[in-house]
């Protein structure tokens, strides 16, 4: 997701917006604490990052500690690259102040842009599903290479190897976080890539705001409905962190979209 404020101008996701605007966010993220760079990209965490940890314990229930371990340092990765995703396609299009947060909702990459480039913020908001479906795409190929040339690196006589179920559950994350941001909620990756769009097109600015609201809060619903049929009408701790997310995204998008 992206956030930002231009110049002149949310990674569940978050990025850097030509929108002169700062969405209302659940954490403050002045608390955050540098942790070093990526390239030219620093990286930072905030006290609520620690929420993934719960988040993966939620997500994927059952599983033993080495697992719990795997699937969160797979879930960190797959954020920070889904982030530097945006990061460098905004430092691409000549944004300053890159940086990438690490919070409970999973990434915030914030920069700065001097003027509105709506195709140019539609091309940012895209890099970070792009990044996040390549990397499934990578554990699937090389799932299946291994798999036909070197099987002995996937399976061994107490089952699968670490690696085989590395590459299993890398592929599965990023492709889901890919799915994820890319639904048109406001104000995941989707959402903000109809918003740019529309404003590219010369739609009117509350025509705008009103058709991103409604088609967030359309998507919302449909995203629980169907998980809920999926879960056989059960309510999971799994359904209850989905529905908050998506409230809250919901909220964030009200809060921008038609207070203004």
């Amino acid at each position: 997701m992206i956030e930002g404020k231009t110049t002149s101008s949310l990674s569940s996701g978050c990025v850097a917006s030509t929108a002169d605007y700062r969405l209302a966010m659940l954490f403050d993220r002045s608390g955050a604490t540098y942790i070093g760079n990526l390239g030219p990209v620093p990286l930072y965490i905030h006290p609520s990052a620690f929420f993934l940890i719960i988040l993966t314990f939620l997500l994927f229930p059952g599983a033993d500690i080495p697992t719990y371990v795997m699937l969160l340092v797979i879930l960190v990765m797959a954020i920070v690259l889904h982030e530097m995703g945006h990061g460098f396609m905004a430092r691409a299009f000549g944004a300053q102040g890159v940086t990438i947060t690490l919070t409970a909702t999973g990434g915030v990459c914030s920069s700065y842009r001097e003027r509105d480039q709506y195709g140019s913020e539609m091309m940012i908001l895209a890099a970070g599903p792009a990044v996040s479906f390549a990397l499934w795409g990578l554990s699937v190929g090389a799932s299946e290479f291994l798999e036909a040339n070197h099987n002995g690196m996937l399976e061994s006589e107490s089952g699968p190897t670490l690696l085989a179920r590395f590459l299993n559950l890398n592929g599965i994350i990023n492709f889901w976080l890919g799915i994820f941001n890319s639904l048109p909620i406001y104000p995941l990756d989707g959402g903000q890539f109809i918003f740019n769009g529309l404003r590219l097109a010369r739609v009117r600015w509350q025509l705008t705001h009103q058709v991103c609201f409604y088609t967030s809060a359309l998507f919302v619903a449909g995203v629980l409905a169907w998980q809920l049929t999926q879960l056989e009408d059960q309510i999971t701790t799994g359904f209850i962190w989905l529905t908050l997310l998506l409230g809250y995204a919901l909220y964030n998008a009200y809060v921008y979209l038609m207070q203004r």
